[in-house]
Order: structure tokens, then C-alpha cells, then sequence
């Protein structure tokens, strides 16, 4: 990295009123690895505090300024409004970063990198239609995009008003342009459960997945549970902890595991441990609660403390009937002493 900086450096000494080096460094700096953030992942467990902390840093804030000399010599260049947007949008600045990317996409509407940034961006901000118009726009100005087309089949499956058939197609697609994409195979198995109930076929693209990239984290863990559902318990625990390996911290994997242990090995003990560490990093995460309390209910153990969990799940998931009727359950333990 170092050595990359002292070239950038050198190349501006030469010709400071070059657009393109002005850009290329800008995005390097903002790209740059923070060691604060790698070691406290933990703690900045929201958008907002990520920003805030690459906001206060060194890189970003000359990153910003090499963008804004960039403005004065071409301030028309789509490019430089692109990536200026991006790096605000990382930093927190939303409102300012999607209107630069938005004027870049009116400096030149055929730019099929602004008009996929722009979507990405939308979709990040959750305003699902914009973001669809604008990564199609991309894609039908450059078909063979891998990134807009998995940006693009993410946001079809995230919306709920559509069906999953077009996101299915994008994800296809998407492995017409790389067949060993593990991303792809992930969520067209994903897709296969949700819309068809189809086992088979999820398990055969998990393991897809799992074959391109063994370490990919969602599939390892989703491709376990296909496999506690049918009994194939042994597989499903080797696949558990080689996620829990990748991710010691995901509660997600936590409560999967603990449920596991406590379920199918008995071993109340380890999933006691393992439910605990996924509430003290998420205290809210409703499977989480719902599955500790669930395992105090089993031994008979703090019905309070069950009691107290599954209300607070109830209370953020209302929806699901399950905790309702597990809540009842736990009370009418209690009753009974």
C-alpha cells in the first residue's frame, strides 16, 4: 500500500491536472484498510457508526479533497460526480453522495457505471424501484456486468411485490458469466426452497457453492440445515462448525448450532454457551430468544428469565405464532411450578 501511495503521490507532482490520477487516488484512499474498524468489528454493529468512523479518518477526508480538485478542472465529468457519490454515500453522506451520482447519470444516461452505481446506492438506501430501473438500465447497456447482474437479481428477490421468477433468471445469468460463482449457486438454492419447496435442488446448488468456494459462509450453513431437516446429522454438524469457524460472532450460526447441540446431540451445555454469546452480540435476534428459552423450558430451568425472552421475541416478531404459542406454554409451566 505504501509503496502505491508514494507512486500516486509521485504521478501528482508531475501533472496535478490530471482528472484520471486525481480519481484513481481519490478511490484508493478511500479503499484503503482501516485497522480501527477491522479490530472493532464487533462494536460497530451499525451503518451509522461505520461511517462515522471512516468519516474521522485521515485517507477519507484527502480522498474527498482530491475529488474536489477534481470538480474544478472537469465539472462535467460523469466519472469523477460517479465516484465522489460512492465514496459519500460510504461515509454517511447519503443525501449529497446520491445527488452526485444522480447528476452523473444526467451528464451521460449511457454510462452503464453510473447508472449501475446509482441503482446499487438506491438499493442500499431500501428505495427498491429506483434501484431496479437503474442497475436494468446498466445491464441492457452492458450485458456481460457479473456485479450489476447479481446487484440486480438481489434486488428482485428482495422485493416483495415481485415473483422470484426474475431474479432466478438474473442469478442463471449471472453463472453464464462466471459458472464457478458461488454466489450465484447460493441464492438460486435459496430461491429454489422459497418458491418450490424444492430440496433436492437447493442442496445441489448449496453444495455448487461449497465446491467453487469452500469457505462460503451462507451456503455451509444453509446446506446444514437441509440436512438436520432429513436426518443427515453428522454432515450438518461438520458443516456448522466449519461456519462457526469463518464466523465465530455471526449469531445467525450461533443459534443454529446451539439449537443443533441442544436437539440432536443433547448437548444442553455447549448450546447454553453458544445461545448466550449470540444474545450478548445481538440481544434482540428473535431465533436466538426464542431458541434459549425454549432450551430452559426443556431442562426446567429460569422459567423467569424463558418467559421473559419470549416475550421480547413476541413483541418484535408479533407475526409468528410459534413464540405465541411457545409463551403460553412456558406460562402455563410456570403456573404448574
Amino acid at each position: 500500500w505504501d509503496q502505491a501511495f508514494d507512486l500516486f503521490e509521485s504521478a501528482l507532482a508531475i501533472d496535478r491536472t490530471k482528472v484520471s490520477t486525481l480519481v484513481n487516488f481519490a478511490n484508493f484512499l478511500a479503499e484503503k484498510p482501516i485497522p480501527f474498524l477491522e479490530s472493532n468489528s464487533a462494536s460497530l454493529n451499525s451503518t451509522d457508526s461505520v461511517s462515522y468512523a471512516l468519516s474521522k479518518h485521515q485517507e477519507v477526508s484527502q480522498s474527498l479533497d482530491l475529488f474536489n480538485e477534481a470538480i474544478i478542472l472537469e465539472p462535467d465529468n460523469e466519472e469523477v460526480y460517479s465516484n465522489f457519490g460512492s465514496v459519500l454515500c460510504r461515509v454517511g453522506d447519503w443525501e449529497k453522495g446520491l445527488d452526485f451520482i444522480e447528476k452523473s447519470v444526467r451528464l451521460n444516461p449511457q454510462h452503464p457505471q453510473c447508472q449501475s452505481r446509482l441503482g446499487f446506492y438506491h438499493m442500499q438506501a431500501g428505495n427498491l424501484s429506483k434501484a431496479k430501473t437503474h442497475l436494468a438500465r446498466s445491464l441492457a447497456l452492458d450485458p456481460s456486468d457479473l456485479e450489476t447482474t447479481l446487484q440486480l437479481a438481489s434486488t428482485e428477490e428482495s422485493d416483495p411485490s415481485t415473483s422470484l421468477d426474475e431474479a432466478l433468471r438474473l442469478y442463471h445469468h449471472a453463472l453464464t458469466l462466471n459458472p464457478e460463482g458461488a454466489e450465484a449457486y447460493f441464492h438460486i438454492g435459496k430461491l429454489l426452497q422459497m418458491r418450490d419447496n424444492d430440496m433436492e435442488g437447493s442442496k445441489q446448488s448449496f453444495r455448487a457453492a461449497i465446491h467453487h468456494d469452500p469457505r462460503h459462509f451462507s451456503s455451509l450453513n444453509s446446506l446444514a440445515l437441509c440436512l438436520i431437516f432429513e436426518g443427515q446429522n453428522d454432515e450438518a454438524d461438520s458443516l456448522l462448525q466449519k461456519a462457526l469457524a469463518l464466523r465465530p460472532n455471526h449469531e445467525g450460526v450461533l443459534c443454529n448450532y446451539a439449537s443443533f447441540l441442544h436437539a440432536k446431540r443433547q448437548n444442553h451445555d455447549r448450546a447454553e454457551e453458544l445461545f448466550k454469546k449470540a444474545l450478548a452480540i445481538s440481544p434482540q435476534h428473535v431465533q436466538s430468544l426464542t431458541g434459549y428459552a425454549n432450551l430452559k423450558m426443556f431442562l426446567n430451568q429460569d422459567l423467569d428469565q424463558a418467559q421473559s425472552m419470549l416475550e421480547l421475541a413476541n413483541q418484535l416478531s408479533p407475526q409468528l405464532l410459534e413464540i405465541r404459542k411457545n409463551l403460553e406454554e412456558c406460562q402455563a409451566k410456570a403456573r404448574r411450578g
